[in-house]
């Protein structure tokens, strides 16, 4: 088995094995497949949106749109917040091959896996053991969060992975000194921050290090010099956050001008917030937040390895001793100046995996060096084997609950990986499976009907953004924060050209006041109900 994995090909080729294995387990096949459905389908919808108008409507690069009309007075849908460049790629695709979500899905899960190799690859470098380069990756693959946006349709994962990609360029660039490996680490860092720039909180250990190594305080590589070419070097990573400092502020200055924002791009300070919001924010962390982010397990060995690491700090190089400490405390600084990231935004915390990972890569750096015996030991190796298995699982079941809820004959088995709370949260948009179903489908017969895209609709049951426009593919409102919530709103909106309603619960139809703007019935498809408003203009 050692003289296999000698050879590169053959240790890259059984990972690739293990990363396909996994992925089966997790059911990517069909994910792929699915519609956009689960938790915080507001915002894949509003990528989803992004995308779409894009590939329809050739809208310029820099003035993307959405199906809500919410700028420019509510007559346009133009907004901007991360860089657009996945978005407009993505557009591009579907002029080729057609409106195929499964291809956005595709391209996300294929930057995911890039990730994940260039952390098998740096961790391979760091301890030469196929089976603790492995680990890393496996380790970072079983976390829920990860694991359910490996496959979605959200930034964070390409932001992630671009981050682990510029860290594998720069393990090139400490190992051989070639200016050509720091050049492409900068290049995809700056993909990083421009994609999602919390995501770079990683990279802020680069300027920090050339600062320590330069002013001779200490090195972080003892007996060794890691910048070559401090200067040149100093000034691309400075200018790297001079060019995404820019993108956000004119992507803020885009979004007061047209006054339309998906997107939030500003802090919420946690001494901002009102101290029973507090409560509900932090009860939702320990209910079901964390246990996304990893196993209460994992997490606490993690903790404990790096307890362990400061105990032992002689024998570990200074650079992981520097940047536990910082990641953690950035990680910390993050969720206090972001602290509605709490609420149920689990996708936010796809960058505590960061400094979770260094951690990780330290421990293993150190086991690799100093503790040679328990790594050849077979028991050592069964007991970590079960132990990534049991995360495997774990993960499965937590994707497994999130697009196809739970029934309560699968109670007894899905508890064995996560709490009765945590699968009702998991699973709380019960509604999607049915209605959204119908949504997505409606769109054929109102073209039959003579209904264009143009034609403005008013989305009386939908609480976000874009999802039931989007996959009606109609413009319009919806009923976001009670937008369309009485006569005088909806008159408003009439004024502003929409031309139709449309709605799915029982009880919205019923409302008296409502009846008005329900003379002229339109269309009735399966549970959606929709009625003309252009009689009353």
């Amino acid at each position: 088995m050692m003289n296999f994995f000698s050879k590169r090909i053959n240790r890259d080729v059984f990972f690739v094995a293990v990363v396909v294995l996994i992925s089966l387990l997790y059911d990517y096949q069909n994910i792929l497949l699915y519609r956009p459905q689960g938790i915080h389908v507001w915002r894949q919808t509003d990528c989803l949106s992004l995308t779409y108008n894009y590939y329809k409507e050739s809208t310029p690069f820099l003035e993307p749109e959405v199906h809500i009309q919410f700028s420019d007075t509510e007559t346009s849908g133009k907004t901007l917040g991360e860089f657009p460049v996945l978005y407009y790629f993505i557009g591009n695709l579907w002029k080729i091959f057609g409106h195929q979500e499964f291809i956005y899905r595709l391209v996300v899960l294929l930057f995911s896996y890039l990730g994940l190799y260039s952390l098998y690859r740096i961790a391979w470098k760091l301890t030469g053991s196929w089976f603790l380069a492995c680990s890393a990756a496996v380790l970072l693959f079983t976390s829920p969060v990860y694991a359910f946006y490996s496959a979605n349709f959200l930034t964070n994962i390409p932001a992630f992975s671009c981050m682990l990609m510029g860290w594998y360029c720069l393990s090139g660039y400490f190992e051989t000194g070639r200016q050509r490996s720091f050049n492409m680490a900068m290049l995809l860092f700056l993909f990083t921050g421009l994609l999602k720039v919390s995501t770079l909180m990683s990279f802020l250990l680069l300027p920090l290090a050339l600062l320590l190594e330069q002013t001779g305080f200490f090195r972080p590589v003892r007996n060794r010099i890691l910048f070559n070419r401090p200067v040149l070097q100093g000034v691309m990573m400075f200018g790297l956050l001079a060019c995404v400092m820019s993108w956000y502020v004119y992507a803020d200055h885009f979004m007061q001008l047209h006054e339309g924002r998906y997107t939030f791009t500003r802090p919420v300070p946690v001494w901002s917030v009102a101290k029973d919001q507090l409560d509900v924010y932090f009860l939702h962390f320990k209910e079901s937040l964390i246990h996304q982010i990893h196993r209460i397990g994992t997490l606490v060995l993690l903790i404990l390895a790096a307890i362990f690491l400061g105990i032992r700090s002689r024998k570990v190089e200074r650079f992981w001793l520097i940047g536990m400490p910082v990641l953690v405390v950035g990680y910390v600084l993050f969720v206090l100046l972001f602290i509605y990231s709490l609420d149920g935004h689990d996708y936010y915390h796809i960058d505590f995996l960061a400094p979770l990972m260094f951690i990780y890569l330290a421990f293993i750096r150190y086991l690799s060096r100093e503790e040679k015996s328990l790594l050849s030991s077979p028991v050592f190796m069964s007991i970590y084997s079960v132990f990534l298995v049991f995360n495997v699982m774990g993960c499965a079941n937590n994707l497994h609950v999130r697009y196809h809820n739970c029934p309560n004959s699968e109670l007894a088995y899905r508890q064995i990986f996560c709490s009765r709370k945590e699968i009702d949260l998991l699973g709380y948009p019960q509604w999607q499976s049915d209605i959204m179903k119908t949504y997505g489908t409606v769109q054929p017969e109102l073209r039959r009907l003579g209904v264009k895209r143009e034609d403005l609709f008013l989305s009386m049951d939908d609480g976000s953004f874009n999802t039931t426009l989007y996959l009606m593919d109609q413009k319009g409102w919806p009923n976001i924060e009670g937008a369309l919530a009485d006569s005088s709103k909806i008159a408003q909106k009439i004024g502003l050209g929409a031309g139709f309603l449309i709605l799915h619960r029982p009880e919205t139809q019923e409302q008296e006041w409502l009846q008005p703007f329900l003379k002229y019935p339109f269309l009735v498809y399966e549970n959606l109900q929709v009625f003309d408003l252009r009689p009353l203009r």
